[in-house]
C-alpha cells in the first residue's frame, strides 16, 4: 500500500492495529503518538483518544516515558480515564525540568487535571473548616494525608489532584504567546474554575482581561433564564434540559466564557455536581491538544 494514496480513515487505522501488535511499550508508544498527531491534523483527534485509551494500559506511566505524556494525559482525560491520566502526570512530573518539552506539556494539561479530579469548594465547606482546607490544598504539602478541618474522606489529600497557582501561572504565560485566542482561553478556563468553586486570584483574572474572547455564542434569553430558575429551584430534570439546550449544536469552543460559567454554576446549584465537573473537563480539554 502506498501511505499517500490511503485515506486517513484507513491510516488512522493501520495505526491503531500496528499499535495492539506491539509487544515492546516503546514502540507501542511511538505509533500512538504518530496516531494522534495524524488525527488531529485530520480533525478526527477525539476518535483517536478514545481508541487510544485501552491501548495505554499497556504502557507504564514511568519518568522514561516522560516525552509521550502530553499526548498520553489528554487521550485518558478525552476518555474519562481520570487515575490513568493522573498517573502519567506525576510520573512524568517526578522528573522535574530535566525534560523542557515534557514539562510544558504538562503545564498545558494542568487545568484540564485539576477540573477532571479537583473538589473545588462548596458553600456547606466554607462554613465548617472548607476555609482551612482550602489554604492546606494550595499550599503544596505532600507529607500530610489528612486536611485540617476535614469532616469527611473527600477531604483526604492522596485522593485530590492539588491546586497549584505556580503551574497555572505558567500555564497562562503559555497561553498569552498565542495571542487573541490564548487570552480567550484564559479568561474560558478561569470561568469554569470560578463555577466550580476555585477562588481563583484577581491577579489571574487581571491576565485575561486584555482582549475581547473570540467565543461569542450565547444560548437564547428565555433558554438562559430557564437556566437559572430551575436551578434555584433545585429542579434537577429541569436544569439538565436546560443545560443541554443552552450548549446547544454549536462547537463548545464557541461558547462565551460567561455562558459556560453560568452552565457550570447552575448544574452545581442543583446538585449534579459530576455533571458539572464533566462539562467543565470537556471545554477544557477541547482546549488542550
Amino acid at each position: 500500500m502506498e501511505p499517500a494514496n490511503a485515506s486517513p480513515e484507513l491510516r488512522l487505522a493501520v495505526m491503531y492495529l500496528a499499535a495492539s501488535s506491539q509487544n515492546i511499550a516503546v514502540a507501542r508508544a511511538e505509533v500512538l503518538r504518530e496516531m494522534l498527531r495524524l488525527a488531529a491534523d485530520q480533525q478526527d483527534w477525539r476518535l483517536a483518544a478514545r481508541l487510544m485509551a485501552p491501548q495505554l494500559r499497556q504502557v507504564d506511566p514511568t519518568p522514561a516515558f516522560s516525552w509521550f505524556a502530553g499526548e498520553a494525559i489528554a487521550a485518558s482525560l478525552a476518555s474519562g480515564e481520570v487515575d490513568q491520566a493522573i498517573g502519567w502526570f506525576r510520573s512524568a512530573n517526578s522528573r522535574g525540568s530535566a525534560d523542557e518539552a515534557a514539562a510544558t506539556a504538562l503545564t498545558w494539561m494542568w487545568p484540564a487535571l485539576r477540573m477532571a479530579s479537583g473538589e473545588g469548594t462548596s458553600d456547606a465547606a466554607r462554613q465548617t473548616g472548607g476555609v482551612q482546607a482550602r489554604v492546606f490544598d494550595q499550599s503544596g504539602q505532600r507529607t500530610v494525608t489528612s486536611i485540617p478541618g476535614a469532616t469527611n474522606a473527600r477531604t483526604v489529600r492522596n485522593t485530590r489532584f492539588p491546586w497549584d497557582d505556580r503551574r497555572l501561572a505558567q500555564w497562562i504565560a503559555l497561553q498569552e504567546i498565542e495571542g487573541a485566542n490564548g487570552i480567550a482561553t484564559i479568561a474560558t478556563n478561569l470561568a469554569l474554575f470560578d463555577a466550580l468553586g476555585e477562588q481563583v486570584s484577581e491577579a489571574f483574572w487581571l491576565r485575561a482581561e486584555a482582549a475581547e474572547p473570540t467565543a461569542t455564542a450565547f444560548p437564547p434569553l428565555d433558554i438562559w433564564v430557564g437556566l437559572q430558575r430551575a436551578s434555584t429551584a433545585g429542579k434537577v430534570a429541569e436544569t439538565a434540559l436546560y443545560a443541554l439546550l443552552a450548549v446547544g449544536e454549536d462547537e463548545l469552543s464557541q461558547l462565551h466564557p460567561a455562558a459556560v460559567h453560568g452552565i457550570v454554576a447552575a448544574l452545581r446549584r442543583a446538585g449534579l455536581s459530576s455533571a458539572a465537573r464533566g462539562f467543565a473537563l470537556e471545554v477544557a480539554v477541547t482546549a488542550s491538544p
